[in-house]
């Protein structure tokens, strides 16, 4: 609440921000469970956005934000209504359907949809990036006789997301929907030597543990090779585990990963989530889901590696 927004001169404002204080910016396929042209269709008919979907949405997650009250009455109170029918629909024909490829696979895609686009809704253009970096840029109001500390209010507190819950299903769902189930088909059909799915799940773990250095990224900038081989070694290793325990499709993978995971040093989890966090965090598509799951289940294996015992 002390966030000085005119000294921003902004109308729209995200202030979604992760532990170290980096604001949250994702470019990403926010509903993988439906086709290009459904999610489009969304966008014409909820949001009157013309423009064909291109696979990706530039937007900040969740759903924390400063707005002029000029932005929201921009727009008729029509629009609202439509949106809002359309957003608690439990039968709507596209919204209705399970989050299974993000994650969650006990929510419905309407919150999923409508996060992606608070920006647009209120005036910004349709590709939205944060203008502050961090949020200790964010300038503050002052308040006469009341100090602010460094420490106060400039940091996120140390918040954990509740844990996806990967499924089979939603990993298909995810690799059906980009380029990169191609190349998985092509090298689990091989049957040279070097073929990955011959080669222990471990040292397909070992792949992931590695990744890379990918110290800082922007959303503009692909990631170094050696990391998308290491993702694409996360996706590999699902898949395996998946196969290996003969899994329903509606698993969660935590349970079979835990007999590999549990063996891992800190240096090598602590590559897993800069691969995830850094290299991919918010790319969207099955690298960054997989390594996800992956990072998940290593942070509910966390309280299990401090116990004395």
């Amino acid at each position: 609440m002390r966030i000085d927004v005119d000294a921003t001169g902004r109308g729209f404002l995200s202030v979604s921000h992760v532990r170290d204080g980096a604001m949250l910016y994702f470019v990403k396929d926010l509903l993988a469970e439906l086709t290009d042209e459904e999610h489009g269709s969304l966008r014409r008919e909820l949001l009157g956005l013309q423009t064909p979907y291109a696979g990706r949405v530039h937007h900040t997650p969740c759903g924390q934000f400063w707005v002029r009250r000029d932005r929201i009455l921009a727009r008729p109170r029509t629009f609202y209504q439509r949106l809002y029918d359309a957003l608690t629909d439990p039968r709507h024909p596209l919204l209705s359907r399970y989050a299974v490829a993000e994650g969650y696979p006990q929510r419905m895609l309407h919150v999923f949809f409508i996060e992606g686009y608070w920006h647009y809704i209120f005036g910004e253009d349709e590709a939205y990036s944060p203008p502050y970096e961090s949020y200790d840029q964010l300038p503050l109001l002052h308040i006469p006789g009341v100090v602010l500390h460094e420490s106060a209010g400039r940091r996120s507190p140390s918040l954990d997301l509740p844990p996806l819950s990967l499924t089979r299903k939603g990993l298909m769902t995810q690799l059906r929907k980009s380029q990169l189930h191609r190349s998985v088909q092509t090298r689990n059909d091989s049957s040279s030597s070097g073929d990955v799915e011959r080669k222990p799940t471990r040292l397909l773990l070992a792949k992931v543990a590695h990744g890379c250095k990918c110290s800082s990224r922007r959303a503009t900038v692909e990631p170094p090779e050696t990391c998308k081989r290491a993702a694409d070694s996360a996706i590999r290793l699902l898949l395996k585990v998946g196969d290996e325990r003969r899994l329903p499709a509606s698993s969660d993978y935590c349970g079979a990963l835990s007999e590999v995971l549990t063996p891992l040093t800190s240096d090598a989890r602590a590559r897993i989530r800069v691969l995830s966090a850094v290299c991919f965090g918010g790319a969207g598509g099955p690298r960054d889901y997989a390594l996800s799951a992956v990072v998940s289940c290593i942070n509910a294996l966390e309280p299990a590696r401090r116990s004395p015992h």
